[in-house]
């Protein structure tokens, strides 16, 4: 399987820790003096900001730079668009073009293509919101981007592995295109998206070794575990590192002897949640007992009076009372404040 290559320095602990603004309980990856310094273009429609590279990126926008707060809460709206799986979504956006810039254990900074707007959503996952047109916002990522990108030896758009996409791969399978090995768009169409990652991506990939395209797709699948079961997020993550680190010692075409690919998965996890054995131990115990939870509730519930009613009046498949089942997990776990019972 080919993957795009990538910089050393993709997992490196290069960046120092960042403090990042909060609205309304939402935590943005965008530090407060990057508002600050948008702030000085409020009221304009042209952006200019100094790139890594010398020169200078030039936004515009038919709406002009808001205030400090409206800023806020418009970085705010373009995360929460996402629905919690802003990876997820940038990964399934059909003719889209991804580069991976950095990874920390809580965020991913991807540099993108102007074709990203354009990009068909796919597999469930919505467009890039459209919040992220806007001018504020998409100035705020850029520049937020490149205080990033300053922190790291390789060029933000040159220097990434630009991932290959689905339109190019089928372009290839049907009409024997080619895909060039430079596939990074101008640097003048690129601009940079700053989002949270529930997945400790640089802890695996330095674990690992692995292409950034198997660490998204690790996150993708944790961002899915925790929208679509009541598992821990470190359950979920793991879950992701076992799927993952075995498909890629399985199709990867490196040398099997390589010293990171000859780690078995229970060292690969050991080494990426910083755990012991005796701790990796008990994390795959509370995954097995929370499974265990649920099947005795489905048991219990399939005998009773209770399910059959729910079935005959609100539910005619099992789908469906999977997610009447979620929405009376999360009542009892937010509102009611009990434990939910199973996952």
């Amino acid at each position: 399987m080919a993957y795009a290559t990538h910089p050393d320095s993709l997992y490196d602990e290069i960046i120092e820790d960042r403090e990042y603004i909060t609205v309304n309980g939402t935590t943005i990856p965008i530090q407060a003096s990057t508002i600050d310094a948008i702030q000085e273009f409020s009221g304009e429609t042209e952006v200019h900001l100094e790139r890594t590279d010398g020169g200078t990126h030039t936004l515009t926008g038919e709406q002009p730079v808001p205030n400090r707060e409206q800023l806020k809460k418009d970085l705010a709206a373009a995360q929460r668009s996402f629905n919690a799986l802003p990876v997820s979504a940038l990964n399934n956006l059909y003719g889209g073009r991804l580069g991976p810039l950095h990874y920390t254990d809580t965020t991913a900074h991807f540099t993108v293509g102007e074709s990203i707007f354009n990009a068909r959503p796919q597999r469930g996952t919505g467009p890039l919101p459209e919040e992220f047109r806007t001018l504020g916002v998409k100035a705020a990522h850029l520049y937020e981007g490149l205080e990033v990108a300053r922190n790291l030896p390789h060029h933000w758009v040159d220097g990434v592995g630009w991932e290959i996409t689905r339109e190019e791969s089928f372009r290839e399978a049907t009409e024997g295109k080619s895909i060039p090995d430079d596939r990074a768009p101008p640097v003048e169409e690129c601009f940079i998206i700053n989002v949270p990652s529930v997945f400790p991506a640089q802890s695996f990939g330095q674990a690992t070794g692995v292409p950034a395209e198997i660490v998204n797709s690790a996150i993708s699948r944790t961002e899915r575990t925790l929208d679509d079961t009541l598992l821990t997020k470190r359950m979920a993550q793991l879950d992701a590192i076992e799927q993952y680190y075995a498909l890629y010692q399985a199709e990867s075409h490196r040398d099997p002897l390589d010293q990171e690919l000859s780690k078995d998965v229970d060292t690969v996890a050991q080494e990426t949640f910083h755990i012991s054995e005796s701790g990796l131990a008990s994390l795959r115990s509370q995954v097995k007992t929370r499974k265990q939870e649920a099947f005795e509730t489905v048991r219990r519930l399939s005998g009773s009076e209770d399910f059959n009613y729910v079935m005959e009046e609100f539910a005619e498949t099992i789908d469906e009372l999977g997610e009447l089942a979620m929405l009376g997990t999360k009542y009892r776990e937010e509102v009611l404040n009990e434990p939910p019972g199973f996952y």
